[in-house]
């Protein structure tokens, strides 16, 4: 059975209270909804059970995609959206071509993030920095593209892959301890390889949990994505990684008439005018935001 656009719920836990929840806040925007949960062991059709640790859910994508093929199901788009995010009700099964200015031929992620410019303070610095495709027990380098075919795409899309430098690791002033042991980590690491920070693959990094990928890339893009988790890499460098190296057409944000949602620290205030009641929130939805994140369902009301 072939339809337009599955949307597909990720969950970094197994949460069974959210499935209902989340179904009524979706039922009426699309007709197809799957929940990708990891360690799922209850009875309803479209929950897809997952095995693996969130911090490698690139790998939830191949192993839902071949529960589908058992399925008989295909889609002419697949929406991935992760449990903890409130999408803009704009957007449905009916409009999302339309707002994301997307083909059949293309994919969307909200941004690519150049090395040089993260906050190694807060993203798994030290995990790209000792990162190799070569790892024992996963022999991946035999059917992801090499270094210099993956260099080449990188440069196709207008991304600048530099190798980093010492005053990328210097934090701000207020940052915590727990960002000042990850820094010192890296640079440890870096001291007892004689000062080498050089990546030995090509990576790019994202904010992963909202990716919509095209029919005509999905096996590969699958297959990339569950051997960088096999590889043990950062979800958040192995699914935009995966997706650089796969599409031929990628939308960000910077295309988009959206901005990016995503409410960190005092940002999160934004959402205090809400009383943590979703109907307040779907009915008052900032409409410059594609969508809002992190909302944890558990608690916030919703009469659906």
């Amino acid at each position: 059975m072939h339809n337009t656009v599955g949307l597909f719920i990720i969950y970094n836990h197994r949460y069974d209270k959210n499935i209902e929840k989340i179904e009524q806040l979706y039922k009426k925007s699309f007709s197809h909804i799957f929940h990708i949960m990891p360690f799922y062991d209850g009875d309803k059709e479209n929950v897809l059970p997952v095995y693996a640790s969130s911090y490698q859910f690139s790998s939830y994508i191949p192993q839902a995609m071949e529960q589908l093929k058992l399925k008989n199901i295909s889609f002419d788009h697949y929406f991935f959206l992760a449990d903890d995010m409130i999408l803009n009700p704009k957007v449905t099964e009916n409009t999302y071509k339309d707002l994301f200015k997307i083909s059949l031929e293309d994919s969307f992620i909200s941004e690519f993030v150049e090395f040089t410019k993260f906050n190694f303070y807060t993203w798994h610095g030290k995990e790209a920095l000792t990162y190799k495709i070569k790892a024992t027990g996963a022999e991946i380098d035999s059917f992801i593209p090499n270094k210099e075919e993956a260099l080449l795409r990188f440069k196709n899309y207008g991304i600048n892959f530099k190798n980093w430098k010492w005053y990328h690791f210097i934090p701000p002033i207020k940052v915590g301890i727990r960002p000042i042991i990850r820094l010192t980590s890296i640079w440890v690491n870096a001291f007892f390889r004689k000062g080498n920070l050089k990546l030995k693959y090509p990576l790019v990094g994202a904010f992963s949990d909202i990716v919509i990928i095209s029919s005509k890339h999905m096996k590969t893009f699958s297959q990339y994505c569950g051997a960088f988790a096999a590889d043990g890499l950062f979800v958040e460098y192995a699914l935009p990684t995966s997706l650089l190296l796969t599409t031929n057409r990628i939308i960000t944000l910077k295309n988009l008439e959206f901005e990016m949602g995503a409410l960190w620290g005092k940002e999160m205030m934004q959402l205090n005018k809400y009383d943590q009641n979703l109907n307040n929130l779907l009915n008052n939805f900032p409409s410059q935001y594609l969508f809002v994140h992190p909302v944890k369902l558990s608690k916030w009301n919703y009469n659906g």
